[in-house]
C-alpha cells in the first residue's frame, strides 16, 4: 500500500504571492503551508526539499467560460520553470478542479499521470 501513497505540493500562482499547500493521497487531504513571494526560488526549493513530493500541481486560472486568460500563461510558465529547475513532475490544473484532481490522483498512479490529472503546463 505504501507505493500508492504520494505526496503532492500545490502552488496557487499569483503575480506577487504564491500560495502553497501540501497533501498526500492516503488521506486525500491537503493543508495550506504558506504564501511565498513570487520569484523566491530559494523558499520554493526549501518547500520541495522538505516535502519531497512525487508531483506538483499548479493552479491554472481560467475565466468563467473555462477558457485561458492572461494569468493562465503566467501560471503555465511557472509550472514549466518548476519542472525545469527541480526536475519534478509538474501539472497545471484548473483551480476549480485542483481538489478533485488531487483526490483522483489517489485513485491510481500510472505513467500517464499527466493525462489522468489534466493538462501539462503549457499544453
Amino acid at each position: 500500500m505504501t507505493e500508492l501513497v504520494k505526496t503532492v505540493v500545490g502552488f496557487d500562482f499569483g503575480t506577487k504571492w504564491i500560495g502553497v499547500a501540501v497533501g498526500q493521497t492516503l488521506t486525500r487531504q491537503a493543508n495550506p503551508l504558506a504564501a511565498i513571494r513570487n520569484n523566491d526560488w530559494k523558499r520554493i526549493e526549501s518547500v520541495l526539499h522538505e516535502w519531497r513530493p512525487q508531483v506538483v500541481v499548479v493552479g491554472l486560472p481560467l475565466n468563467m467560460m473555462g477558457a485561458h486568460q492572461a494569468m493562465s500563461a503566467r501560471a503555465e510558465r511557472f509550472g514549466r520553470q518548476l519542472e525545469g529547475r527541480f526536475g519534478i513532475n509538474t501539472v497545471c490544473s484548473s483551480t476549480s478542479a485542483m481538489e478533485s484532481n488531487f483526490i483522483a490522483y489517489g485513485g491510481g498512479y500510472a505513467n500517464s499521470h499527466r493525462h489522468f490529472l489534466g493538462l501539462e503546463c503549457g499544453n
